[in-house]
């Protein structure tokens, strides 16, 4: 069925329909999200709480148990890194805005970082790098409870453990690839899938006090350039993706309900950043590197087994179609399949 779903703004204050493709050509996957023409129907968007299993990592051999002690002998430097953390304002939502009081739309729009500056050490960024530096594509995991540490500065409510009513749980995780290295640095790419209970602590009396709001990134993409020659990290860089139109997922349980009320929204930042971002910006010379786009597929693939399959450009499924005398199945979708918005 090719429903067509009309986005009342609150937050933006602006309306449009949106309609997302992904077309399948029998083991050939083609995606595509843009917006279209719509009806005039409004579709629910409420959800009975979900249980079961997280969704399965798909860990294939040779992933790597990150470093789990004190300070990594490569970091030997021992001054700390200032990061600063940002966290935008919603800038586009969907139907919450709706369903929900006015007090608790406010709320979500004034969410700031809890801690906007914080001193890092070589302990702390230890977490990030690999028992032994050997090639290119080396994977590993990082320790979840030494990347909640960092997110924290946003909330001291962050999860690395995906929970949200109404959802399927997962998948949960951190991990991070080597993507070039040379004599004097390191480049390390890096993506964590967490949660930020939101939950206001006090609440006003006109109003329900909310059960449960969650706050569900998407993901955080990261950075780290690793100076081998100082023992330091020179920069790091921890955010939510910007390259996608709708990238976090509200989930608000209201007391005075029996369902609960999501929204897919659009945030413009949230990030933490410390060191030389100019540095970070100039093209190094690698002995041996990958490029970023390839890390991150790299990266993905880890949590949504589905991305290994050969995806097509949507311009031209049609010509491989008929190249391969193949069909098409086309399915509609509201979100994106490989994080955690939807």
């Amino acid at each position: 069925m090719n429903r067509q779903y009309e986005r009342t703004d609150y937050f933006g204050r602006f309306k449009y329909r949106n309609t997302a493709v992904v077309v399948f050509v029998f083991g050939v996957v083609i995606g595509a999200f843009w917006l279209l023409p719509g009806s005039d129907e409004t579709p629910e968007v409420t959800a009975k709480a979900i249980k079961g299993e997280p969704v399965a990592l798909s860990l294939r051999e040779g992933i790597e148990v990150g470093y789990l002690g004190d300070v990594h002998p490569m970091l030997h430097s021992h001054k700390p890194m200032t990061v600063t953390a940002h966290w935008g304002k919603i800038s586009n939502g969907n139907y919450v805005s709706e369903m929900l009081p006015p007090e608790m739309c406010d709320y979500l729009l004034t969410l700031s970082p809890e801690i906007p500056r914080q001193e890092y050490t070589a302990e702390d960024f230890s977490a990030f790098l690999p028992n032994e530096v050997f090639d290119v594509g080396q994977t590993w995991s990082i320790s979840p409870e030494r990347v909640q540490e960092f997110l924290k500065q946003f909330q001291c409510s962050a999860s690395m453990e995906l929970k949200a009513q109404g959802r399927r749980l997962g998948p949960n995780g951190s991990f991070a690839i080597l993507r070039a290295k040379s004599a004097a640095y390191l480049d390390i790419a890096i993506r964590v899938h967490a949660e930020f209970d939101i939950t206001p602590i006090t609440w006003s009396a006109e109003m329900p006090e909310p059960d449960q709001v969650w706050y569900t990134p998407s993901y955080f993409t990261g950075r780290i350039i690793v100076n081998r020659e100082t023992g330091s990290v020179d920069y790091f860089h921890l955010a939510l993706p910007e390259d996608t139109t709708l990238n976090v997922h509200v989930t608000v349980s209201l007391n005075h309900r029996t369902m609960d009320s999501h929204d897919i929204v659009r945030v413009d930042r949230m990030e933490l950043i410390g060191g030389d971002a100019e540095f970070a910006t100039k093209e190094l010379l690698w002995d041996e590197a990958i490029s970023r786009s390839e890390a991150h597929r790299r990266l993905e693939r880890i949590y949504y087994k589905f991305m290994a399959i050969n995806w097509v450009p949507f311009a031209d499924v049609l010509s491989v179609a008929r190249e391969t005398s193949r069909p098409i199945l086309a399915m509609v979708l509201w979100g994106n399949l490989d994080d955690q918005s939807c």
